[in-house]
């Protein structure tokens, strides 16, 4: 049976379309995931009144040392509306021993 280019990007299309409504629900089971191998990992997600995604903050093992080591100043840095959710990207950030930028979590913002 053969397609042609058009056909695969009508599917791809389609399966973006079909997704969208549902990454919230996959990101949650990714971070419960990674929650059950790295008790140390944290997350916090808060979903409007529709189900979509509102805000998201996430730390893991390594970003938790790091802000245990190089804690001392704390920068929270943001960009804007840089991906197709319209959502604010901010990183906590710090800097190292060697003077060197260390991350210590992310969060979307909207």
């Amino acid at each position: 049976m053969g397609c042609t280019q058009l056909d695969i990007s009508n599917m791809c299309r389609d399966d973006r379309i079909d997704l969208k409504n549902y990454n919230v629900d996959l990101l949650v089971e990714e971070f419960e995931m990674k929650k059950s191998i790295q008790p140390d990992f944290f997350y916090s997600i808060v979903k409007d009144s529709s189900g979509k995604l509102k805000h998201l903050c996430r730390f893991d093992f390594i970003t938790i040392q790091h802000f245990k080591l190089f804690g001392d100043a704390v920068t929270f840095d943001t960009t804007y509306k840089t991906n197709v959710y319209s959502l604010i990207f901010g990183m906590f950030c710090g800097v190292n021993h060697h003077r060197k930028t260390v991350i210590f979590g992310s969060a979307f913002l909207r």
